[in-house]
């Protein structure tokens, strides 16, 4: 399977984002505390581990701060 784009709404830091990703290497760069991880996480929640056994799940946590919608997507 190949993830070619992601896109991102009210999830942590990340209102509106859409990420272009490369077939054999993504690399993301950007200042400490820019939501890169946060980007990682929403591909792990859509993602099943090697094992099979999914170790996170979406938590009400996620959903952007100050947001007026109650959800996120991603």
């Amino acid at each position: 399977m190949y993830l070619s784009r992601l896109k991102i709404s009210r999830f942590r830091s990340c209102d509106d984002v859409t990420v272009s990703l490369r077939p054999d290497l993504s690399v993301l760069v950007g200042e400490n505390n820019g939501g890169k991880y946060n980007v990682v996480d929403a591909i792990r929640l859509l993602t099943l581990p090697l094992s099979g056994r999914r170790e996170r799940y979406p938590e009400d946590e996620g959903v952007r701060r100050y947001s007026t919608s109650p959800s996120f997507q991603i």
